[in-house]
Order: C-alpha cells, then structure tokens, then sequence
C-alpha cells in the first residue's frame, strides 16, 4: 500500500516516469526476507537482492537506451 500511494503522488505531481515493482520477499533494506515479514532485522548481513539492480538497470535501459 505505501508503495503505491507513493507512485501515486508522484504521478499526480505531473511525473510521468514513475514504476512501481513489488518484490515481495524483500524487508524494507532491499534484502531477500524469505519469512513472513516482521520489525526483527534479519539477514543483515546479505548483500542488496540482485533483484532489485535488476529493475533499476532495465527501468534505467528502458528510458535512456543501452
């Protein structure tokens, strides 16, 4: 929900560019969670989702060529 309520006001800002990607294994520190999710910090010592330079890479590719 706060995601999109996020892109949201963004896009009635007038931003066009806006992209809104749920991966939903991921904690809020871009880290795979396999758990239900929880205000433990788990996994903190795993690197960034590769997942998520993924959708920025092709998000980035998408607007600006490669």
């Amino acid at each position: 929900g706060d995601g999109q309520a996020v892109a949201d006001v963004l896009a009635a800002s007038g931003n066009e560019e806006v992209e809104v990607v749920f991966l939903s294994d991921l904690n809020h520190l871009l880290r795979h969670q396999p758990e239900e999710p929880n205000i433990a910090y788990r996994h903190l010592d795993e690197p960034v989702d590769p997942r998520v330079a993924e959708v920025i890479a092709r998000w980035i590719r998408e607007r600006f060529g490669a």
